[in-house]
């Protein structure tokens, strides 16, 4: 026989993560229609929920410590970007100078010429 809520939909089994109630296992409306709540599983003792707070801190610390690593990721990311970006800068003033340079030395010797022929 498969459970049903006052609204007669399908109930859908749900983890709390309170920390009153972390880990425990609930009922409720698969729709949210209405107000349906039961317990699964019965209260947990004292020492289970220290187990399932020391996950759960443990869970955030390695949060926090990859959270950490992405930001110092980000910041070599940028640092290089940026070095990267004047690097292209540099070697545009480069070609640019080296293109001026050609056309100055072509135009030299072509006013030259022009001054011998005549």
């Amino acid at each position: 026989m498969s459970q049903q809520c006052f609204c007669r939909n399908w109930l859908v089994e749900k983890t709390s993560w309170t920390d009153a109630n972390s880990g425990r296992r609930f009922l409720t409306c698969a729709n949210g229609n209405c107000n349906f709540f039961r317990w699964v599983e019965p209260e947990f003792d004292d020492r289970s929920n220290g187990v399932i707070d020391r996950i759960k801190r443990r869970i955030r610390r390695k949060d926090d410590d990859h959270i950490m690593e992405l930001v110092n990721s980000r910041k070599e990311y940028n640092e290089q970007e940026k070095k990267l970006k004047n690097e292209v800068w540099m070697w545009k003033c480069f070609a640019l100078l080296l293109l001026l340079y050609v056309v100055h030395t072509w135009f030299s010797k072509a006013g030259k010429e022009d001054a011998d022929v005549e």
